[in-house]
């Protein structure tokens, strides 16, 4: 499973703090897990979504990461302006959604 889910041709990455979070803390509510089941019926619904989405976060960095480090007040100046840099580009694509 874990091959399938990190293979490129696949075309989606899972990230492994992702994958362990959904392992170590699988759902448990029927709401949540009839949410997660419509989300994934709507990526079948648009099958353009899966590739416009993996060429936007193409070379972006580790958001997750750097947004903990602005957090805990231990990031460098470049990393918080690379989070500047992206939001904008992230913001155009979701109002186009």
């Amino acid at each position: 499973m874990v091959k399938r889910m990190n293979s490129e041709t696949h075309g989606f990455i899972l990230g492994k703090r992702l994958f362990r979070i959904w392992l170590c803390m699988p759902l448990k509510d029927v709401s949540a897990i009839n949410a997660r089941l419509d989300a994934v019926q709507d990526l079948i619904d648009h099958p353009t979504f899966e590739n416009d989405f993996t060429q936007l976060m193409k070379g972006l960095p580790d958001l997750e990461r750097i947004v903990s480090r602005i957090h805990a007040k231990n990031c460098k100046v470049r990393d918080f302006l690379k989070v500047l840099t992206v939001s904008r580009p992230l913001a155009l694509w979701h109002s186009t959604r």
